[in-house]
C-alpha cells in the first residue's frame, strides 16, 4: 500500500489526513455554534455573570484551538501533496460535473485556511481574551486591537465559513451519488486506496482554482462586518467581580513602578514614587475574568534623573495640566498566564493596553509583575520631537508589586 498518492489511488497518509481533517470539522463546528449561541444569549438577555463568561471563554478557546489546528493540518496536507499526483476524476468526461468537482475540491482547500485564518485575525484584532490553547502566542503580524478591523474579520469569518458548509454539502452530496448512483470506486479510492483509473478528459486546473478564488473573493466582499458577540460578552460592568463572594480586594504594600526611555541613543531609567492600585481578584475561579484593577498615578511624582524637569515640561508630561494617569482593566485567568486588557489616559488621551503579567500568591500574600512597551506619539508626549533619533518611540514600563488581601 503506497504512502502517497499515485495517479489510480489515494496515498495512506493523505487517506488518513482527510478523515483526520472530516472528523476534527465536527467538534469545530459544535463548539463554533455552542458559543456563538452563549454570546448571542448574553447579548439578548444581559446576564453577564462572571461563571457563565468564564464557561463561555472557553468554549471559544476550545473552538478556536481546533480551528487553528485544523488550519496546521491543512497546510501540512498541502506540503505533503506537493511533488505527488493527485488521482484523476473518475467520469472527467462528464464535463461541467468534473468542473464542478474540481471546483468544490480546491475551494475546500481554501476555506480550511481562510476560515481559521480569518477567526484567528478577528481574535487578534479583538484582543486575545479566549485565547487559543498553545503556547505560540495570540496575535498575528500587523493586527493591532482594532473594533473596525475586528468586525470586518468577523464578517468574512462569516460568510467564509457559510461558503465552506456549501462546498462540504456538494462534497458530501456527491460522494453519495457516485456510490448510489454510480456504483463506482470513488469512495472505495478514499476509504480503503482501492485502486480505480481516471476517465475522460481531466477538467483545467487552473480553471478550477480561478473559479475557487473568485468564489472566495465574493464572499469576502460583499460580508457585511459581524458584531463582537464574544467582546461585548466579556466586557463586563467593572464593579461586576467586585460583587461576587469569591472576588477578593487586595491592598497594595509596597511595589514599583518604572519606566525606561532612550534618549540621543542613550538609556534613561526613573520611576513614579506616588501612585496606588485597587485590585480585585478571584485566585480560585476558572479560565475567563478574574479581577479588575484601577491604577491611579501622580505624574508630577516621576524621577528620571537630570531630564525630569524635561520630561514633566510642557511638551511632554505636562502635570500642571494632566496631573493624573489612570490604567483601568480586566484581569483575566488564561490558560497561558494572567493577562490585563484595559485602557490607559495619559495627558487627556485614552488608548486600549493589554499585556501579560506574573502572578504568585501564598498564605494570603501576593507577588505580581510586568511589562509593557507605550508608544509616547499616542498620547502626544514629545510631538516636538517628530523624529525617533533624539527621543525614542517606545517607552518600557515595568512594575512590580506585592500585595495583601483584604481581610
Amino acid at each position: 500500500m503506497p504512502l502517497f498518492s499515485l495517479p489510480d489511488r489515494h496515498g495512506l497518509i493523505p487517506r488518513l489526513l482527510h478523515w483526520i481533517t472530516a472528523a476534527a470539522l465536527v467538534p469545530t463546528a459544535i463548539l463554533g455554534l455552542l458559543a456563538h449561541a452563549g454570546a448571542e444569549a448574553l447579548a439578548r438577555d444581559g446576564g453577564a455573570t462572571a461563571p457563565r463568561v468564564a464557561a463561555l471563554a472557553q468554549t471559544f478557546s476550545l473552538h478556536k484551538t481546533f480551528g487553528i489546528a485544523l488550519l496546521a493540518l491543512t497546510v501540512l496536507r498541502l506540503y505533503l501533496a506537493s511533488g505527488h499526483p493527485r488521482p484523476g476524476l473518475l467520469h472527467g468526461h462528464r464535463r461541467a460535473e468534473a468542473m464542478a468537482a474540481a471546483t468544490i475540491h480546491r475551494l475546500l482547500l481554501l476555506t480550511l485556511i481562510l476560515v481559521p485564518l480569518s477567526g484567528w485575525a478577528a481574535h487578534a484584532a479583538s484582543g486575545p481574551f479566549a485565547p487559543i490553547l498553545w503556547p505560540f502566542g495570540q496575535s498575528l503580524p500587523g493586527i493591532a486591537p482594532d473594533p473596525g478591523l475586528s468586525a470586518a474579520f468577523r464578517g468574512a469569518h462569516k460568510a467564509l465559513l457559510l461558503l465552506m458548509a456549501g462546498a462540504l454539502t456538494l462534497h458530501v452530496v456527491a460522494s453519495v451519488l457516485h456510490a448510489v448512483r454510480d456504483r463506482d470506486g470513488s469512495l472505495a479510492r478514499i476509504t480503503r486506496g482501492t485502486p480505480a483509473a481516471a476517465s475522460g478528459p481531466q477538467p483545467s486546473g487552473p480553471r478550477a482554482w480561478t473559479a475557487a478564488v473568485a468564489l472566495v473573493a465574493a464572499a469576502i466582499l460583499v460580508a457585511p462586518p459581524a458584531a463582537d458577540r464574544e467582546g461585548a460578552a466579556w466586557r463586563m460592568p467593572d464593579n461586576m467581580l467586585s460583587t461576587t463572594p469569591e472576588a477578593e480586594h487586595w491592598q497594595v504594600i509596597d511595589g514599583t513602578l518604572s519606566l525606561t526611555v532612550q534618549q540621543f541613543g542613550r538609556e534613561i531609567r526613573g520611576s513614579f514614587t506616588s501612585w496606588s492600585a485597587d485590585i480585585v481578584w478571584d485566585e480560585s475561579g476558572p479560565l475567563g475574568p478574574a479581577g479588575h484593577v484601577t491604577v491611579e498615578v501622580d505624574v508630577a511624582s516621576l524621577d528620571l534623573g537630570a531630564v525630569t524637569a524635561q520630561a514633566t515640561g510642557p511638551d511632554f508630561l505636562a502635570p500642571d495640566r494632566f496631573p493624573r494617569a489612570v490604567f483601568e482593566a480586566t484581569l483575566l485567568r488564561r490558560i497561558d498566564g494572567q493577562r490585563a486588557e484595559g485602557t490607559l489616559t495619559l495627558r487627556g488621551m485614552s488608548r486600549p493596553v493589554a499585556f501579560p503579567f506574573r502572578l504568585s500568591i501564598e498564605n494570603g500574600t501576593a507577588w505580581a509583575g510586568g511589562s509593557l512597551v507605550l508608544d509616547r506619539r499616542d498620547f502626544g508626549i514629545g510631538a516636538n520631537l517628530p523624529e525617533g533619533d533624539k527621543l525614542a518611540f517606545p517607552v518600557e514600563v515595568v512594575f512590580d508589586l506585592r500585595a495583601e488581601r483584604v481581610r
